[in-house]
């Protein structure tokens, strides 16, 4: 080569070629373990707060059965008074201590009403029972 190209095409000339570089080692810490360990880390970070939101569902879910089985303990009482004050010896006694002066229905007093569907069996005695008569108080 002469010097005129040399001075043209610098890069091809064959005193010019470098070596290739080597990449640090640093370099291949930054491309490969800091990703990886940042992923690491938001992994953690994501468990620890799905682990906390767990647990206070769990919490929430506790006091929630809690609730609940306190409810279900006052309906039942509820429904053993109810059953209780529903009784004939208590609704006479009532009665007695309150001087009520009632009397057997007249007939005039009672209404049917009709309807077109038909009253099945099981219906046409729960109506009419002995229960449904009202008590004279001696």
């Amino acid at each position: 080569m002469n010097e005129f190209t040399r001075k043209m095409k610098p890069s091809l000339s064959a005193d010019k070629v470098h070596a290739p570089r080597k990449k640090s080692r640093a370099a291949v810490v930054m491309a490969l373990i800091l990703p990886a360990v940042i992923f690491a880390f938001v992994m953690v970070c994501f468990r620890i707060h799905y682990t906390t939101q767990i647990e206070k569902l769990n919490q929430k879910a506790v006091r929630l059965d809690t609730e609940i089985e306190q409810v279900r303990y006052n309906i039942q009482n509820v429904q053993s008074r109810k059953d209780a004050l529903s009784t004939l010896p208590y609704i006479r006694k009532q009665i007695a201590r309150f001087n009520l002066p009632l009397e057997p229905r007249q007939p005039s007093q009672l209404s049917y009403l009709r309807s077109d569907r038909a009253v099945s069996d099981h219906q046409s005695r729960s109506i009419y029972t002995n229960e449904n008569k009202i008590a004279k108080v001696q």
